[in-house]
């Protein structure tokens, strides 16, 4: 299962890659297609780490609201590199390592909000060159490093 909807076509006929929503999205997720070939996912309330395991690779649109997920850790987005939005919105979340959003070339837009960060590490965000839109909102942060939004050359909105 991990071969399906991962964005390389293993199958003759390539249908191992369409129609990700039917053939793979975790079952407390909604999987769509807004736009043609592109995957959209929402997790709410009670989605974990495990839940990622089961989530397209082809994904480019990605919201992973209200669970129980305390800390992003190093990895854990790893193989995402089609996301273009991802909102990590109310969930807990009070620390995130260093290289966590590693590979998230394409990213554009990310939601951080109603988190428990109160402190944003040195070059977290360097990998998002195309990010152009960030959000914070009632996020408790205490400390900001100096480096915290180097590479952010793209953002227009904080």
């Amino acid at each position: 299962m991990s071969r399906v909807c991962d964005g390389k076509s293993h199958c003759p006929a390539g249908d191992d890659e369409i129609r990700c929503d039917s053939k793979r999205c975790p079952t407390i997720c909604k999987c769509y297609y807004p736009e043609m070939e592109h995957l959209a996912v929402e997790c709410q309330n009670g989605w974990s780490t495990e839940t990622l395991r089961d989530v397209p690779q082809i994904t480019k649109t990605l919201f992973i609201n209200k669970g129980n997920v305390t800390m992003l850790a190093l990895g854990l987005l790893k193989g995402y590199s089609q996301l273009i939005s991802l909102s990590l919105a109310e969930n807990g979340i009070f620390q995130i390592q260093n290289g966590t959003f590693h590979g998230l070339t394409s990213l554009s837009w990310l939601d951080l909000s109603n988190n428990e960060l109160t402190t944003l590490v040195d070059g977290l965000f360097a990998e998002l060159l195309h990010l152009r839109n960030l959000f914070l909102l009632n996020v408790p942060l205490k400390l900001l490093y100096g480096a915290t939004f180097t590479g952010l050359g793209t953002l227009h909105t904080l």
